[in-house]
């Protein structure tokens, strides 16, 4: 996916910058219709979505900021109940869309609403952000050496607290190393 759209984002930014986003919605169309002969292309959602939030920021920033706080609150919620809902590994259209959806909304509140920007300017969050690409580069291979050997039969609980308690601090020290 990384690969496929280091070669389309430059095209997708100069159609955003140069024309206008709303150029990018046949493209979504396409991907959403599940036509798409490769997968690459359902994961468009994010990466447009991302474009649009940064073309339109400033017009998003005032409307954010006139909304009343309830509404705020209520922007905030249903973007962590999209995003967190039950999925089936989020491999349909709509299951995509709908997380796409939700951690647009979450990423709008964290850069626009003030009550929830500072949690994440936090000084643990932030230093969690500087470290996060290295530790999306490494979280995987470490999972694939180390969940074999910690992983068992057992719940499914007991599996995940296993992986959380080893790959979580071993892909933080590896990050910090890189």
């Amino acid at each position: 996916v990384e690969i496929v759209f280091s070669f389309l984002m430059p095209l997708m930014w100069l159609i955003t910058k140069r024309l206008h986003w709303v150029l990018l919605l046949p493209l979504l169309g396409y991907a959403y219709s599940g036509a798409a002969d490769f997968r690459v292309l359902q994961w468009s959602f994010d990466f447009v979505f991302g474009l649009v939030l940064f073309a339109e920021r400033e017009r998003l920033a005032r409307w954010i900021e006139i909304l009343p706080g309830i509404l705020q609150i209520g922007l905030v919620l249903l973007g962590l109940a999209l995003f967190a809902a039950p999925t089936s590994l989020i491999k349909t259209p709509p299951e995509i869309l709908r997380v796409a959806t939700g951690c647009a909304l979450c990423l709008l509140a964290v850069l626009y609403i003030p009550s929830v920007r500072r949690i994440f300017e936090t000084r643990p969050l932030t230093k969690l952000g500087q470290v996060s690409y290295s530790l999306y580069l490494v979280h995987f291979p470490i999972l694939l050496l180390v969940a074999p050997h910690i992983t068992s039969a057992a719940t499914p609980w007991r599996n995940l607290l296993a992986v959380l308690i080893t790959v979580v601090p071993l892909s933080l020290l590896a990050s910090e190393l890189g």
